[in-house]
């Protein structure tokens, strides 16, 4: 059986990190929600900023149901031989519902940092479209929270409701590697 880590949690709370730590040091293979909107993003000739992703992931959850991306993921699953898979970026509780139903053991888990330390992570990564002021980012927070979203949105704040174990990542990475380690371990069991 399969063993399917999902990783939920607000922009810069860490998920990357994480799922390059279970890719480089468990050897899970990596497969990025952000990424498969990224590939929607260039396929309708869109730049790929910070709103433009979340506008079009919005719209597929819209045209083809909440668990669209998860479907998509899956289709890389199922051509997967690793029997350790980690997804990244879950932002829809309908995408949760979906891996929830399937045969694979699934586990969510949420990152989580301050709102402080990941205003200034987005700061020093400078991606295109990050805020450049307080005002702006919790402008996206709310956004990401679900407020004046759709059920076909944003939704992290109900998904972080869904987790199976969360992940506190405010400090050096090691910490949190420590934190990833004990879950696998409980996961084992």
């Amino acid at each position: 059986m399969k063993i399917v880590l999902g990783l939920t949690g607000f922009d810069c709370s860490g998920k990357t990190i994480v799922g390059e730590y279970l890719t480089s040091s468990k050897k899970f293979t990596h497969i990025s929600i952000s990424d498969i909107i990224r590939e929607e993003v260039v396929k309708r000739g869109l730049i790929p900023t910070r709103e433009v992703l979340m506008d079009v992931g919005n719209d597929m959850r819209e045209k083809e149901g909440t668990d669209v991306l998860m479907k998509r993921a899956c289709q890389k699953i199922d051509k997967e031989i690793s029997d350790k898979i980690v997804i990244e970026s879950i932002r829809n509780p309908g995408e949760v519902e979906h891996f929830r139903k399937m045969k694979h053991g699934f586990y969510l888990i949420g990152v989580v940092a301050s709102p402080r330390v990941r205003f200034t992570r987005m700061k020093q990564r400078g991606k295109l479209g990050d805020p450049k002021t307080w005002k702006d980012f919790l402008e996206i927070e709310a956004r990401d929270n679900g407020i004046g979203e759709k059920k076909t949105g944003q939704q992290i704040k109900e998904c972080m409701k869904l987790t199976d174990f969360r992940v506190l990542n405010n400090g050096p990475k090691e910490n949190t590697f420590v934190l990833i380690d004990s879950i696998l371990g409980k996961i084992a069991k």
